[in-house]
């Protein structure tokens, strides 16, 4: 996995298709409403190429600038080792795991809407800190780096408080179930991280059975 290096052109195009998409719909409000996450949409009419097309659009420049950025950053470590074919099975599987557990989530409010790449974003961030899981990251407000399994359980935890508490105008559930089905995807392919890479595997997946366990018992533990 780490000998034959490529150029990460799977990276480049994605940024490009979110770039591109986004820019076209913040200039034209019928192609946005056409494309992104709505409850009603999806469950109602079957509109089901709403999962996708939403991960790809942003509500606004900064949004979109802060998503590619993240991108950039963990992409250009992760699409040369992982090569083009599995950093777009990451990618993707992090997309559909991100707005399936957002659905999952607010299936029952038919209003809900969102938009935004966070939670592809997510799995490939935290496949890079599987693979990495020493590798030192910054975080706001701490001053100095902590090592990527740390990331990855204060990561997790707060996407889990966030779903439970509804904070702010952020997708939290699609960032935990975009990190959460990232890890997944890139553990299928390499079975031996669960051996090698124990830590950061220990810090994402815990937490998010417990979620998951709660959440199915309680479906109304979170606000709403």
């Amino acid at each position: 996995m780490m000998e034959n290096l490529v150029t990460p052109w799977t990276l480049y195009i994605l940024m490009g298709i979110n770039a591109l998409y986004s820019l076209l719909a913040l200039q034209n409000d019928r192609l946005m409403e056409r494309g992104y996450f709505r409850v009603g949409d999806i469950l109602g009419r079957k509109e089901s190429w709403r999962l996708f097309t939403s991960a790809f659009l942003h509500v606004d420049y900064m949004h979109l600038g802060v998503n590619m950025y993240t991108l950039y950053i963990f992409g250009e470590i992760l699409n040369p080792i992982l090569g083009h074919e599995q950093f777009l099975m990451v990618y993707l599987g992090a997309l559909l795991g991100g707005n399936l557990l957002s659905l999952w989530v607010n299936h029952k409010n038919y209003s809900y809407t969102a938009v935004g790449a966070s939670g592809a974003v997510s799995g490939i961030v935290f496949a890079t800190v599987i693979l990495f899981p020493d590798m030192n990251l910054g975080i706001m407000f701490i001053p100095i780096g902590i090592p990527g399994w740390i990331f990855a359980l204060l990561y997790t935890a707060y996407s889990i408080y966030g779903v439970r508490s509804q904070l702010g105008n952020v997708g939290h559930d699609a960032h935990l179930g975009g990190g959460i089905a990232g890890a997944v995807v890139l553990i299928a392919l390499y079975p031996d991280l669960l051996v090698y890479s124990w830590k950061p595997i220990l810090a994402i997946l815990v937490p998010a059975v417990i979620f998951f366990l709660v959440l199915w018992k309680r479906p109304d533990w979170f606000k709403r």
